[in-house]
């Protein structure tokens, strides 16, 4: 923030302009309306304050430009404002042109130039810098993480080929042609039309490349469909995403799961997506796997030179979520969810890309492999009816989850709690019921830890009374 001594009357001002801006801009962020300025305030704090503390600043007006001028002026209009107070001034989209934006092949650094006035005179300037990143570059977790899934991108022309292949080996292997998502309310078919999709894009002849270095925090340039189609090339995070546009496209829900050197794509079995648009914990990946909801495939091994099945691709991917890689895990995106938030895809027509020829044979279509023995979909797994009846039924069905989904009954080992022991569960639930108290007491202060003072033991107290079923029993707290 930059300050300004200004003279009032006999009091003296700092005159502040303080903004937070975010550190990249793209298509991405324009076609979902994030604000480039996320906060902008004006501040006058007193210096030197003679008595006279109700003085004002009147008919100031903030005016922003850009450097180079991609921005379209914008001005904000103050009546008054008192010195020492500071005030929020509203958030605006700033315009700029879809055009610019759409054709920017660089990124560039751009000035935001903030000039405070008051009638005509120039009270205080800012500057911010901010970066513009071309449509098709994510600028990484740091920087745009729930924007990863605007790059999915389910109505390119690509994906459209794509599906129409998936559903002729579908028929091919004696199954019904239609890619219909949830509808068969079973855990095989998302799985045997997944499957498919894997299938189809092994035989595209498309090449690996190495993603660049630090990509999940510093972000990368994504290859879109068309790009990958044409120019038959792809690193873990472009592929990842052709395979999810592929399941967004059918209606079935994936994820996106990135470590700090690579990516993988997943797939739900069942018609759900996580509760969090981002999520940095692997356990939740792993319960889902447990339980048959969800699997994971490694997207890279569809560009292998020899055959790989669906399945070899699934056993790749556990160990990429597995305990022993948390330290390099980052974090997994859920594109249902993000939909549902309203992050639309960036738009794809009028995508221009160079055309790389191919005179390589057309390879044989792997067989469609058979469904591994999956559980079948629970009554309580199947999608609940948008009505007041189905609401409450999925209320009760997350107050009644006894699955290892539920972190009450299923703590992974870096939650924070703790495990208390208690000899009469049922006296300490009709205590809770009746709105007793209870307190903590240290282990010094408790006669039952003469042999364990040097752990953290405690008991409890009812009010001012002490339970003697408790008082029997050495509480400790279980680490």
């Amino acid at each position: 923030m930059l300050l300004a001594l200004h003279k009032v009357g006999n009091s003296m001002e700092n005159l502040g302009i303080n903004a937070e801006i975010a550190k990249v801009y793209s298509f991405a962020f324009q076609q979902n309306q994030y604000p480039l300025i996320t906060s902008l305030e004006l501040n006058s704090s007193k210096v030197i304050t003679p008595g006279n503390h109700h003085k004002k600043h009147t008919d100031l007006k903030l005016v922003l430009t850009s450097d180079p001028e991609v921005f379209s002026l914008e001005e904000w209009h103050v009546d008054s404002l008192e010195v020492g107070h500071s005030l929020l001034l509203q958030k605006r989209l700033l315009k700029i042109s879809n055009e610019y934006l759409n054709a920017l092949t660089e990124q560039i650094e751009i000035n935001l130039n903030f000039t405070l006035y008051s009638s005509d005179e120039v009270l205080v300037k800012q500057s911010y810098q901010t970066n513009l990143l071309p449509k098709n570059f994510w600028g990484g977790e740091e920087r745009m993480a729930e924007l990863l899934a605007a790059f999915s991108t389910p109505n390119a022309n690509y994906i459209a080929e794509l599906v129409k292949k998936a559903s002729d080996v579908m028929k091919s292997a004696g199954h019904e042609s239609q890619l219909d998502g949830y509808q068969s309310e079973t855990r095989e078919r998302p799985y045997l039309m997944a499957a498919a999709f894997w299938n189809v894009i092994s035989n595209e002849s498309i090449a690996y490349v190495n993603p660049p270095a630090s990509f999940a925090y510093d972000g990368q340039r994504i290859r879109l469909p068309n790009d990958i189609k044409n120019l038959k090339t792809g690193a873990c995070l472009d592929l990842s995403l052709l395979f999810a546009a592929c399941l967004e496209h059918i209606g079935l829900n994936s994820i996106i799961a990135i470590t700090d050197t690579h990516a993988c794509c997943g797939l739900w079995l069942i018609k759900e997506c996580f509760p969090l648009l981002t999520n940095d914990d692997s356990m939740d990946i792993r319960k889902r796997i447990a339980s048959k909801d969800i699997v994971l495939f490694e997207t890279t091994l569809a560009t292998s030179d020899s055959p790989i099945t669906f399945g070899q691709a699934i056993e790749y991917a556990d160990q990429i979520i597995s305990e022993d890689s948390e330290d390099t895990f980052v974090y997994a995106i859920d594109l249902t969810q993000a939909r549902k938030r309203q992050i639309k895809p960036i738009p794809t027509i009028g995508e221009s890309s160079i055309e790389v020829e191919n005179n390589e044979a057309e390879t044989a279509i792997q067989i469609l492999p058979i469904a591994p023995a999956l559980p079948p979909v629970r009554k309580e797994e199947l999608p609940v009816t948008d009505t007041p009846d189905g609401r409450v039924e999925q209320w009760q069905r997350k107050l009644l989850d006894l699955t290892k989904r539920n972190r009450l009954l299923n703590l992974s080992k870096t939650a924070v709690a703790i495990k208390l022991f208690c000899p009469d569960i049922a006296l300490l639930e009709d205590e809770l019921a009746s709105n007793q108290s209870f307190n903590f007491i240290t282990a010094s202060d408790t006669p039952y830890a003469n042999e364990a003072r040097d752990k953290e033991l405690f008991k409890f107290k009812v009010g001012n009374d002490l339970q003697t079923e408790f008082a029997k029993e050495q509480l400790k707290v279980i680490r």
